[in-house]
């Protein structure tokens, strides 16, 4: 046999090298003159990773750098699933002459989707060596034959001012033609698309879109309308409690549009009371102010009416304004603090209890770290002082931020630890996992290491298989508003 001549052949070159003085081919003694790498690997896989028009008669195949104890091969360490995680009906198994792991899917998988395929570290060899690093990869399908139709993200609909459109074809090698003359693009006319369509009116003609590639039956033509509204007045200063005639400025970040405004409580989009704005007025009594910016060209639609009230009581300071307001952020900021009284002097303070002449700090601007209830009040020699702002003691918020879960999945077999880290993390924070129509799963065993890091316990035992929402919650009401997935396999 070549290969007992092989091993006879090392032992005696050892012998003859002088390897063999006292060293000995038990691999467990520090003397063995034999190398033993332990590290069990993924050498090859099928379908290749990012392979595209993967046939749906499609085996998935891993092959491995050492015998595998079979007794570890199972649909909880070889997992396939589709594009939302879902893991794909099959069989699995193991020929050990090619130490190849080969999963049969049920049925024929479907046209193109991107399918997933996890190894997990829970894979052993026959000498109880677990799999070096966790194996991912993902391939797709091949379409039935018809490119899928163009998506158009937004999708059609009113908005607010300008609006970048992309196009996307789940064909992955599909190319684009778009029109915006109303006629209809075909595989060799139109624009092929290349980066985001920027529409700033409303749409005259849709967006026509097709999708095609060599040897497939192009798509169907997609369309899509927009309307474009003119961006919302801004009234400066702000609605409020004023104690001297006040001068109204309105502008729009719509270049070119016009302002209309009234003053009696009507509509000025209609209204034969309705004043073309051309520079700043002045307000003696208290009045409501309803303002809309308009396109005089008509290519856009009217913005949102702005309703502004304000009041102006010459005898009472006017009360501080904070900016930015009272709300929840993500990291700290800083409030400024004013009051439109000139010579007004503001007091503030940051522990909840009332501003007075005898009680509070005097400043104009209050630098926020943490959750915090600022109050303030204004006053001046020969008026009535102002009334104290946020009296009811709603507090400024600084939300925790989730940058990261390690790990980011898990199997659905049993509970699994997970480190959190981020940033604004405090001593008794609660973590959960959130999908819409289950019931949360509440972190156990959660300890707050610091300000940027936790640890906690999710029991996904039995849960359903796919992406979750990582939401962290402060006990000051603060919780976690950025996107972070767990996936469940």
């Amino acid at each position: 046999m070549i290969t007992k001549k092989v091993i006879l052949h090392i032992f005696c070159a050892a012998l003859v090298t002088g390897c063999g003085n006292g060293l000995i081919s038990d691999k467990s003694s520090p003397l063995s003159f034999l190398v033993f790498n332990n590290d069990l690997k993924v050498t090859d896989i099928s379908p290749a990773a990012g392979a595209i028009d993967v046939p749906t008669a499609s085996l998935i195949q891993a092959v491995f750098s050492a015998d595998l104890a079979e007794s570890s091969v199972s649909s909880s360490t070889f997992v396939v699933a589709d594009d939302a995680y879902i893991p794909v009906p099959g069989s699995l198994s193991y020929d050990t002459a090619n130490r190849k792991v080969i999963f049969a899917p049920a049925a024929l998988l479907l046209n193109l989707v991107e399918y997933n395929v996890l190894i997990a570290t829970d894979i052993t060899d026959v000498e109880g060596n677990s799999l070096i690093a966790e194996k991912f990869w993902h391939f797709t399908t091949i379409s039935s034959g018809t490119v899928p139709a163009p998506v158009f993200n937004p999708p059609p609909g009113t908005y607010n001012g300008p609006q970048s459109i992309t196009l996307e074809c789940q064909e992955p090698v599909a190319t684009i033609r778009y029109t915006i003359d109303g006629s209809m693009p075909t595989s060799t006319t139109g624009t092929v698309y290349s980066g985001p369509i920027t529409v700033n009116k409303n749409s005259v003609n849709p967006i026509h879109a097709i999708a095609y590639r060599d040897g497939f039956t192009d798509s169907s033509i997609a369309a899509a309308s927009y309307v474009i509204k003119v961006l919302p007045p801004v009234l400066e200063p702000p609605p409020g409690q004023y104690s001297s005639n006040t001068t109204i400025t309105i502008t729009t970040a719509t270049a070119g549009a016009d302002i209309k405004y009234t003053l009696d409580g009507t509509d000025p989009a209609t209204s034969g009371t309705a004043i073309l704005y051309s520079s700043p007025f002045t307000i003696i009594l208290g009045t409501t102010v309803n303002a809309v910016a308009i396109d005089p060209l008509s290519t856009m639609a009217n913005s949102t009416v702005i309703t502004a009230s304000y009041f102006i009581d010459y005898a009472q300071v006017a009360p501080p304004v904070f900016a930015p307001p009272i709300g929840i952020y993500t990291s700290s900021l800083t409030v400024a603090l004013s009051t439109s009284t000139a010579g007004a002097t503001i007091k503030y303070t940051i522990d909840g209890s009332d501003p007075s002449a005898s009680n509070g700090a005097v400043g104009t601007s209050v630098r926020i770290a943490d959750v915090t209830v600022l109050k303030a009040f204004a006053y001046k020699s020969g008026m009535a002082d102002s009334i104290i702002t946020n009296s009811a003691g709603i507090p400024y918020i600084i939300a925790p931020v989730i940058t990261a879960i390690v790990p980011g999945k898990g199997a659905n077999l049993s509970p699994v630890t997970v480190i959190i880290k981020g940033k604004n993390f405090k001593s008794g924070a609660g973590a959960r996992l959130r999908l819409a129509g289950h019931a949360d799963i509440i972190g156990t065993s959660l300890t707050v290491i610091d300000s940027t890091q936790m640890n906690c316990t999710f029991d996904i035992t039995g849960v359903f298989q796919t992406k979750w929402d990582l939401v962290v919650e402060n006990t000051d009401g603060g919780s976690s508003t950025n996107v972070k997935y767990f996936r469940i396999y």
